[in-house]
């Protein structure tokens, strides 16, 4: 009799349940399944630890730990806090999704000699005979291709997300419940997962000195209005909470790191036409003059856009119409359709 392999599947697994239940519907499947959770920094929580080897016991599975803690600090950490100190914002959750998630752990499929990746991200592959594209999820609620765009198409055959057909966490919580998973009934992590708890600015609050960000507020036209206690509190566009009164038709239209000044104009001047995108990589080739539809922030607004190539990994890219607070140091994510070619990290503003 024929003896059949089953396919082996390194499952990443943070303790929470959208990772718990998709470890659960692989095995379900008929796959071969182990758990592998990540340890990303000295203070990471216990209790994620606790969590993902409880799942694994429930689901009698191995589970390993995985010390990445100095590749996460300097591609991470260090990231994050250069990028707010440049005056750029920062996507720390997409930065980890490239080099350590869908980077260095990947590589650890193959050392614990898996088939396949699995992770509880909420997106769809699809595998037309043998070419495989990245696709939105079945909503766009929990939709997150946005943070997976710098996939690269060879791994894309390496690769599963079994809640990409899951209309909403509710109901991915009703599997688990009906598992019995232990974490079924646990809490959503939000914010930062290295920030204790606490949001961005009381983080680099705390790791910066009282007068490295500190600095001034001025209008465009030069008058100082006012001092701030850091710069990487404010982002462009942003009217409230600016600790001074501005007019109601003006916001913060530039962070300049060099003078620590965040500069308040009217906010006609926060719209721009174009952008420059670098550190670029692609899923799909692009189409020379095509519109696409881009987005800057998984949350934000489709846009309209075509993308010109100036080198090998950087392009221009035009809008069809100004686009309001673009911010330097997020990632530009480019789709056709349902489906996700790549992107890059803004890196300048331009009109064109």
């Amino acid at each position: 009799m024929e003896i059949v392999m089953k396919k082996r599947v390194m499952v990443a697994m943070s303790g929470g349940v959208d990772s718990s239940v998709c470890a659960a519907l692989l095995i379900n499947d008929g796959y071969e399944v182990i758990g592998a959770t990540m340890w990303l920094f000295d203070d990471q929580e216990e209790q994620v630890f606790e969590d993902a080897r409880a799942v694994c016991r429930h689901l009698e599975i191995e589970h390993h730990v995985i010390d990445l803690r100095d590749v996460f600090k300097s591609e991470v950490i260090d990231y994050f806090k250069s990028s707010y100190l440049a005056g750029l914002t920062p996507n720390p959750c997409a930065k980890c999704n490239r080099t350590i998630k869908f980077g260095v752990l990947f590589e650890w499929m193959h050392k614990l000699s898996c088939d396949f990746m699995a992770t509880g991200h909420y997106a769809v592959i699809e595998n037309k005979g043998g070419n495989y594209r990245l696709k939105r999820a079945s909503t766009d609620r929990k939709d997150q291709v946005y943070f997976l765009h710098s996939i690269r198409p060879e791994q894309l055959a390496h690769l599963l997300f079994p809640l990409g057909s899951y209309p909403d966490k509710a109901e991915v919580r009703r599997v688990a419940h009906e598992l019995a998973l232990p974490v079924a009934g646990k809490k959503d992590s939000d914010g930062l997962c290295f920030a204790s708890g606490v949001d961005y600015r009381t983080y680099l609050d705390e790791m910066l000195s009282s007068n490295e960000a500190a600095g001034s507020i001025v209008h465009s036209s030069g008058r100082v209005l006012g001092q701030h206690h850091g710069y990487y509190r404010y982002t462009v566009g942003q009217k409230r909470n600016l600790g001074i009164d501005i007019e109601k038709n003006e916001c913060v239209i530039d962070i300049d790191a060099k003078s620590k000044e965040v500069v308040i104009g009217v906010e006609s001047l926060a719209y721009h036409s174009g952008l420059v995108i670098s550190d670029t990589t692609w899923i799909e080739a692009l189409v020379e003059d095509h519109v696409y539809d881009v987005k800057m922030f998984n949350w934000g607004y489709v846009l309209k856009a075509k993308l010109e190539k100036t080198a090998d990994d950087t392009y221009h890219v035009s809008f069809d119409s100004p686009v309001r607070a673009i911010a330097p140091g997020q990632y530009l994510v480019v789709y056709d359709g349902e489906y996700v070619l790549g992107g890059g990290s803004i890196v300048k503003i331009e009109d064109w």
